[in-house]
């Protein structure tokens, strides 16, 4: 006996099939030139893309710009007015202006070591009071234990010849010694010129003469 065969349950009519539409052709374009580097298309495209990384950039701040410097105006006390429009007051007043002393040419070289300068007369003695001749002198005191030096033994001073010395009528009078070796002796308001390198002898009191 042959293995029977399994019948199949009929199948369904199939439906018929709808013709295909067939689609109008797309032509093909050629290919496109690559743009050059100078078209206007390709500018435009990079001005967008520049406006595009401006917009997307943070901005800096504005630098400050300073202001400028105001214009300097002087006050009205330092105005100089036009030559020939000067006040009267200012053409006619002259002040006097303040000039510092000269140095003196002429000093004293005491025998302790420190010196006096000349530059006005000078009363020298162991206790010197002003004089008459001289009121504005200096006056200048001397240790002398011997007392051999007057209380106002002598003037000293200077003009346009040089340095003078005037006994003032001293108990001993004044030496002066030349660098020649000359001694010369003043009494009773006797005046002597002397130069650099003397010495002055007030009693046992020497002095050296200096010029600067």
């Amino acid at each position: 006996m042959l293995p029977s065969v399994p019948v199949l349950p009929p199948q369904p009519p199939m439906a018929p099939q709808q013709p295909v539409q067939m689609l109008p052709s797309v032509p093909t374009l050629p290919p496109q030139p690559p743009l050059r580097e100078h078209s206007p298309l390709l500018a435009q495209q990079r001005q967008q893309q520049q406006q595009q990384k401006q917009a997307i950039a943070p901005q800096q701040p504005a630098h400050e710009v300073p202001p400028s410097p105001a214009s300097f105006t002087a006050p009205p006390d330092r105005v100089v007015p036009p030559a020939g429009e000067l006040p009267d007051e200012d053409l006619d007043a002259t002040r006097v202006s303040t000039r510092r002393p000269a140095k003196a040419p002429w000093r004293l070289l005491l025998p302790n070591g420190s010196t006096v300068s000349v530059s006005s007369p000078v009363l020298i003695g162991r206790n010197p009071v002003p004089h008459d001749s001289w009121p504005n002198a200096q006056l200048l005191l001397v240790v002398d234990k011997t007392k051999s030096v007057s209380k106002t033994h002598v003037a000293v001073e200077t003009d346009d010849e040089g340095l003078w010395v005037t006994d003032l009528k001293s108990t001993n009078g004044v030496v002066v010694t030349y660098s020649d070796g000359r001694e010369v002796e003043a009494h009773g308001g006797e005046r002597l010129n002397v130069d650099a390198g003397c010495g002055i002898e007030l009693g046992r009191f020497i002095m050296l003469v200096e010029k600067a």
